[in-house]
C-alpha cells in the first residue's frame, strides 16, 4: 500500500520506538510494542509503499494519518478530528504570542503586543 505526504516531502515516522535494555550485563534494544529494533517509516519524496500488514495497520492508526499523510488506495479521508486538534492548537499559540504577560490584554496579532510591550517597559 502506497502512503502520501503533499507537505513533508521527507516525512519520518517512528512507529514502534526502541528502548535500550541492560540485561546481565548485555544491552539489548527492542521496540515498545515489541518488534526487535523499532519501527521507523521514512517517506522519499513525498512517497512511502509497504505491504506489511503490521506497518500498514500502524500507520492507518497513527494520530497524523489524515492529517500529516493518508493512503493513496481506499476511500479514506482526512482525520477531522487531527485536523481540528491542528487548528485548535495553531489558534491557541497564536493567542499566546499575542497576550500580554503582564496586564493580560489581548492583541489581534504579535505585532500589536509588541508595540504595547513598549509601554509597560519602564513598569
Amino acid at each position: 500500500m502506497e502512503f502520501i505526504s503533499k507537505k513533508y516531502k521527507q516525512l519520518r515516522l517512528v512507529l514502534d520506538p526502541a528502548i535500550a535494555r541492560r540485561e546481565m550485563g548485555a544491552v539489548t534494544v527492542q521496540g515498545i510494542r515489541g518488534s526487535l529494533s523499532g519501527i521507523t517509516v521514512e517517506f522519499q519524496n513525498g512517497f512511502y509503499e509497504t505491504e506489511d500488514e503490521k506497518i500498514i495497520e500502524m500507520l492507518k492508526n497513527h494520530p497524523q494519518y489524515g492529517v500529516k499523510f493518508y493512503s493513496k488506495i481506499g476511500v479514506d479521508v482526512p482525520n477531522k478530528i487531527g485536523l481540528r486538534q491542528e487548528n485548535e492548537l495553531k489558534v491557541l499559540a497564536e493567542e499566546i504570542r499575542s497576550t500580554c504577560p503582564k496586564c493580560g490584554k489581548k492583541f489581534k496579532n504579535e505585532f500589536g503586543l509588541l508595540a504595547h510591550m513598549r509601554k509597560h517597559k519602564n513598569e
